[in-house]
This record gives structure tokens, sequence and C-alpha cells, in this order.
């Protein structure tokens, strides 16, 4: 057996957090250390957590002194992990019963330090009814399974949330990875940090998290203010590049959609946008062919302070897509 480490941030979350913790030390898969931050939660959660911590030896109950948000109890369940590999899941969500020992069996047969599970389900919180079946973003690699992948195509290219992956622990710490504290889009850096340092992940589609969607969490925040966050978190990943020499010419995604926007109206959004397109424009004039022309076409409208940049990459972007979808038809007949 390969020992899994299990580690679940934890703040306010009282009314779900047994029925992750249920999917959680049910697994059919026996060997986890479930490591249980409790983030200086204001309900019932420390409460919850020794009682379960009673009834099953796995777990370990970690209370942190002062509230640091998601990254840094993420960061405080890495540091105190043992296990071989690692995984992370939300608090408020849960894993089907073999959602580990799929992902083992994955890691074990590729011999990778990556495994990336497509398989999400959305449910919407006050329901509980599914919204949708596949994935959060199109770019997920969702009609392939059990195949490697090439690591530095994927960044930032397919589904970026941190609990979608098995990790090896001795890579981890081998590139010092760990998220940023005082950061949203943690999940995005992580990726970022961890993919560029491999040549191939793992790719499956197998059992599935359950992913709940509430309107008060970190995702609805987020939506305010998207691009603001994700350039700060953009900006830090570029800081790690260039701190760690890796190389310009890497096939690693930086215009993500999540920065391609209408910012007209917002002046100060705009600036920052401008100011880290111009801070990769070395890094994207040597991996030019991972952008479609629509895409580059905005990011050359950024940096030039053209107004009309979100129009013209609409524009642009619908007759490329209708020249796809005349290919695929002329493909099919």
């Amino acid at each position: 057996m390969h020992k899994v480490s299990v580690i679940i941030p934890i703040y306010n979350v009282e009314e779900l957090l047994p029925k992750c913790l249920n999917s959680v030390i049910n697994q059919t898969y026996k060997d986890l250390e479930i490591i249980c931050v409790n983030d200086c939660s204001p309900d019932r959660c420390g409460e919850i957590l020794k009682e379960y911590a009673r009834n099953d030896s796995r777990i370990k109950v970690i209370n942190r002194e002062q509230n640091g948000g998601l990254s840094a109890a993420r960061n405080t369940g890495l540091d105190a992990a043992t296990g071989e590999y690692i995984y992370f899941i939300d608090s408020d969500d849960w894993i089907d019963l073999d959602y580990i020992e799929k992902m083992v069996e994955a890691a074990i047969q590729s011999n990778v330090e990556i495994v990336l599970n497509t398989s999400v389900k959305v449910y919407d919180n006050s329901t509980m009814t599914p919204i949708n079946e596949s994935h959060f973003s199109e770019r997920t690699y969702d009609d392939v399974s059990n195949v490697f992948i090439n690591a530095e195509e994927g960044i930032l290219n397919i589904l970026w949330n941190t609990w979608a992956h098995l990790w090896k622990k001795d890579f981890l710490d081998r590139i010092n990875a760990g998220f940023p504290e005082g950061y949203i889009v943690e999940d995005v850096y992580f990726q970022a940090i961890t993919y560029v340092h491999v040549n191939n992940i793992y790719v499956i589609r197998e059992s599935c998290y359950n992913y709940r969607k509430r309107n008060f969490n970190i995702s609805s925040i987020l939506r305010v203010s998207a691009i603001h966050h994700f350039i700060k978190v953009m900006n830090k990943v570029i800081d790690y590049y260039e701190n760690n020499n890796i190389k310009e010419d890497c096939k690693i995604r930086l215009i993500a959609p999540e920065l391609i926007q209408d910012l007209s109206g917002q002046a100060g959004q705009l600036i920052e946008l401008r100011q880290y397109f111009l801070r990769i424009q070395s890094r994207v004039k040597n991996n030019r062919n991972l952008y479609t022309n629509s895409e580059l076409k905005y990011y050359n409208d950024i940096i030039n302070n053209r107004p009309e940049a979100f129009i013209n990459y609409r524009k642009l972007n619908m007759i490329e897509l209708c020249r796809e979808n005349l290919q695929k038809t002329k493909e099919s007949s």
C-alpha cells in the first residue's frame, strides 16, 4: 500500500463537514492519513472534528492559531503530511467511495508525479440537483481517459482545480511547492508551478468529485473582480518562473481565457492587464502557436491601448469558430 495524505482545510462548514468526512473515511482505499486543518472556524467544526478523530485513528486534527485562509490551511496540511501521495479536498464537497483508489491505481500504473481526474459533478447547494456532470471549463480534456498529456502545454489549458489531482509528495517537496497566501485563484498558481517541472501528467476519467456550488463562497467573491485576482496570481507565477530560471521557450500558455474580458470603463484593470501582457512579451513570442489568432489579437490590442480590444476579439473568435465547425462538418461527411 502507498499511504495517501488527504488534506482538508476547514472553515465555517459545520452543516456540510460530516458528508465530506464520511466520503473520505469510507474510501475503499484504506491507507490514508486524513489531515483536517481547522482554520479558526467560528462554528462547531472543531467539535465535529474531535468526535470523528476519536472514532478514526487516521484522522489528524490541526488547529491553526490564526485564520489564514484556504492557502494557509493547505500549506499547514502539506507541512504535516507524511504520505507518499497528497490529495486535497474542499470541506464542503465530497468524493465517490472509490475515488482515491482509482487515483492511486492510475499513479502507480503511469509512474508520473501528477494524476488528473476530469470526472466532476456540480450540484446546486440549495436543491442538491446536478447542474452538470462534466467540468468547470471547456479546456479539460474531458474526451480522453487513461492517457498521458504534455504537461507544459496543459498549463492553464485544462481543469485547474487542485482537488482534481493526486500529487506525489516527494515531487512537491523537491520543487518546494506551496500555495500563495493572501491570494485568490491559488489553484492556478499551484498548477502552473508544478506542471512546468514535469514532462507528462496522466489523465483519467474515473469515479467522481462532487462539487457543491454555494452562493457565498470564494468563487462568488472571485467573480466580482475576477480579472484583478487572476492578474495578481499570474504575476506571481511569472515571479516563480523568473526566480527558478524556467526557460522562456517552454510551451507555457499564459494568456488564459479568464483574462479576456470587456474592460471598457475599468481603467485600473486595463492598466494592470497591459502591464502583465508587457511583462510576458518574450514568453508569448516564443510560444505563439499555443494561442488562437483572436487571443493574440486581443493581447496586441491591449498592449497598444486599443479600447476596441474585446470587440475585435469577439469578431475574430466568431470567425474562427465558424471555420472550425465547417471543418468538422466536412470531416464527418
